[in-house]
């Protein structure tokens, strides 16, 4: 009833709503081992895989129905030898293989705007790394390692996005009543009258009588990255006493670049990170309480950032861009605390400072203003184009603090056991998407969980009934925009929910 209220300028009338044969059909086959062959100078282990998958699938968000079919297959073989673990330096030497096929066919329909898509992408990665550790003294142990990856990618794909426009204009604005909507097909070409599809690149068609025309914008994709990298790790590790180990540690990443069927983001380029890490573990009393501490601070650079937006050819698109630099940084304490034989009390508490360095991307001008809680401008070379700076605001689903409480109370039955759990997490406000708008902003909240198991004592078997999200509490997790439409969508989280669960080891 409330979509039937929304005005779609581009088409000149109501929307209608959405398709409900909303289903999931997804199947997943894979297979792995681990051989393993030890010799007096060390181990060789070989990991082979596969994995195929085949998705079939639609999903329904406030703004437009998804309907997925996608076919995967993977294989991987990972070979390490370890050399022996006595001694002054241990050492291990390794090479990573890892091939990806994916076909797949998307369809996004809005009603007013389809976007179709049908692409084929391909990835080979090869990787060889190593790693040494130096046992200084007893106590105190120095660790390097490399790893050295290889990125290839091939893509080829279509998009075309088919687009109702109304012509006609009443009171200054566009009125086509009558005018049809797209509906939810796996292809541009089963559309049938009183939509006539235009060529590529062809003229808009007219859709009957109605005053509107059919519009046909095609994103072609044929290519490749190439993409490597050298990566490494220094770190250090000293026990300060039996059951207390300080460590230290630099690191840096990679992750490789990619593609999109959207006009003018077509590729994007690697992401790279510098990682800070300063830590101390400990364990109590007996082992009976933890205490771990960690402090960290990490550094993005090209950072990549995937959202919806509006391509270069004023088309609506999902798309990945570098977007410029983050810091990270925080604390996180964990502690376990065994009370009593059977009652063990759990917390964790993060702190999380994360900051846009550096984060400036563009958006074509179109009829509004972009929507954004960000400052922006006309680009002075480019001035079809807006500049938006969002430098200096804090990092989205990033909460300054996140604080985890729990117990567990186990109740021994004899040759059974009765097992009552229960934990709390409560987040402070943090935005949901970078566009920083006020509807893009959660509060803070708790959210509560609740678990009652009996099995054996060995654990051999348990069934389970649990309740999850106890508030009932509907917390947006998140918020698209889709500027084509001037519309901001959020999603919530589960209500209560509750049910049964059942296990068996052998």
């Amino acid at each position: 009833a409330y979509r039937q209220t929304l005005f779609a300028g581009v088409s000149g009338r109501t929307l209608t709503p959405l398709e409900n044969n909303i289903y999931q059909d997804n199947s997943f086959v894979g297979a792995n081992a681990e051989l393993s062959w030890t010799t007096d100078a060390g181990t060789l282990t070989l990991i082979p895989a596969v994995r195929k998958s085949d998705l079939d699938n639609k999903f329904g968000v406030p703004a437009f129905i998804g309907y997925i079919q996608e076919k995967d297959e993977q294989s991987s073989l990972e070979a390490r030898f370890a050399g022996p673990t006595t001694g002054t330096l241990n050492y291990i030497l390794g090479a990573y293989y890892f091939d990806e096929t994916v076909n797949g066919n998307y369809t996004f329909a809005q009603q007013a705007l389809n976007a179709y898509q049908e692409f084929e992408s391909d990835t080979e990665s090869l990787a060889l790394f190593g790693r040494l550790t130096a046992h200084v003294n007893d106590r105190l142990r120095l660790i390097g390692g490399v790893r050295y990856t290889e990125d290839e990618k091939t893509f080829k794909g279509q998009a075309d996005v088919m687009i109702v426009r109304c012509t006609v204009v009443v009171a200054g604005r566009p009125s086509c009543p009558t005018a049809p909507l797209l509906p939810v097909t796996d292809s541009f070409t089963q559309l049938q009258a009183p939509f006539v599809v235009p060529p590529q690149g062809g003229a808009p068609t007219p859709i009957g009588t109605t005053g509107a025309i059919l519009i046909r914008a095609t994103t072609a994709v044929n290519a490749g990255l190439k993409n490597d990298q050298v990566t490494y790790r220094v770190a250090t590790e000293f026990d300060v006493a039996d059951d207390s180990l300080l460590y230290a540690s630099f690191e840096t990443g990679y992750r490789s670049g990619g593609f999109a069927l959207s006009a003018g983001y077509e590729t994007y380029q690697p992401e790279y990170i510098d990682a800070y890490t300063l830590g101390i573990k400990n364990r109590l009393f007996d082992n009976r309480l933890q205490v771990n501490l960690e402090t960290f601070v990490w550094k993005y650079r090209d950072q990549q950032i995937n959202h919806t937006g509006i391509d270069r050819n004023g088309n609506q698109g999902q798309f990945t861009e570098n977007v410029g630099r983050s810091t990270n940084q925080g604390a996180e304490l964990d502690v376990q605390f065994l009370a009593t034989e059977n009652t063990l009390l759990g917390m964790t508490a993060q702190y999380l400072d994360a900051t846009y360095d550096s984060f400036v991307y563009q958006e074509p001008v179109g009829a509004t203003p972009p929507l954004t809680g960000c400052s922006y401008k006309l680009n002075t070379s480019t001035p079809t184009l807006y500049d938006i700076n969002c430098s200096g605001k804090p990092s989205y689903q990033s909460p300054e603090w996140t604080v985890n409480l729990g117990v567990q109370q186990t109740m021994p039955l004899g040759a059974y056991k009765l097992v009552a759990a229960a934990d709390t997490q409560y987040k402070t406000s943090r935005y949901l998407a970078f566009q920083y708008l006020p509807t893009q902003l959660a509060d803070a909240n708790w959210v509560s969980n609740a678990q009652l198991s009996f099995g054996s004592d060995d654990d051999r078997w348990t069934v389970s009934g649990y309740v999850r999200n106890i508030e009932s509490e509907r917390v947006p997790v998140a918020a698209q925009i889709y500027n084509a439409a001037s519309a901001t969508t959020n999603i919530p989280s589960a209500p209560r929910t509750y049910g049964v669960r059942a296990g068996i080891k052998f």
